[in-house]
C-alpha cells in the first residue's frame, strides 16, 4: 500500500503493519497499530500528522472541522480533581 502523510504531503510505501510487535496482514478500524515505511526519516513525520491511502482516500487539508470530545474522571494523589462532561468544539484553521 502507498500512503500519504499530511500536512507534509510525503508519499511512501508501507513495508509492514504491526500490532504489539507482531506483523498483521491488515488493520481494521479501531486497531492500534504501527507501520514501517520506506525512505521517510523520523524527522519528516511529526505528532499530529495524518496518514491515508494515497489512491483511494488521501488526506486533505480542512478549512474547519467539528469534533466531539469526551472527558472522564481522573484521580490525582491525595487530592481529587474531576473533569466530567461532553463538549462540542469547533476549530478553524
Amino acid at each position: 500500500m502507498v500512503v500519504t502523510f499530511a500536512p507534509p504531503n510525503l508519499t511512501t510505501e508501507v513495508k509492514s503493519v504491526e500490532m504489539h510487535h507482531e506483523s498483521l496482514p491488515e488493520a481494521l478500524p479501531g486497531d492500534n497499530v504501527g507501520f514501517n515505511v520506506k525512505n521517510v526519516s523520523v524527522k519528516e513525520i511529526r505528532r499530529g500528522n495524518v496518514a491515508g491511502d494515497s489512491k483511494n482516500d488521501p488526506p486533505l487539508a480542512a478549512e474547519n472541522f467539528t469534533a466531539q470530545v469526551s472527558l472522564s474522571k481522573r484521580r490525582r494523589g491525595a487530592n481529587t480533581d474531576s473533569i466530567e462532561g461532553k463538549k462540542t468544539m469547533r476549530n478553524s484553521i
